[in-house]
């Protein structure tokens, strides 16, 4: 990323950010106020985040999952404003319930209707 200055780049949006949650190849996520992240994307377009978004919108699952509140522009990226989602990186060491967990929701992902592509 060829920010510097995040609290700079996110003002014309109103967003105040806290810290950086992470970043790799995809991109930065960066904690804002208001129990939000901005994901700001390495190489996104606006054409790809609004299919992401309106994808989020149309899966209705049992687990909380992330959605696209926004998608705005970031210097010369894309970024969308999503809630923040507690809980540990799925990259975390697994336990011995985390297993059946992810089974679950993989089940209740193959469950969920499909749209149109």
């Amino acid at each position: 990323m060829l920010v510097s200055d995040w609290a700079t780049a996110l003002a014309p949006h109103g967003l105040r950010p806290l810290h950086v949650v992470g970043q790799g190849m995809e991109g930065v996520v960066l904690r804002v106020e208001g129990d939000l992240v901005v994901k700001v994307w390495q190489h996104r377009t606006a054409e790809e985040l609004a299919a992401l978004q309106a994808f989020y919108e149309a899966v209705s699952l049992p687990v909380r999952t992330t959605r696209l509140l926004d998608v705005v522009p970031v210097g010369e990226r894309w970024a969308s404003i999503e809630p923040h989602l507690t809980g540990e990186p799925m990259t975390a060491e697994l336990r011995d319930g985390d297993v059946v967990a992810v089974a679950a929701v993989l089940d209740a992902l193959a469950e969920a209707p499909a749209g149109p592509a």
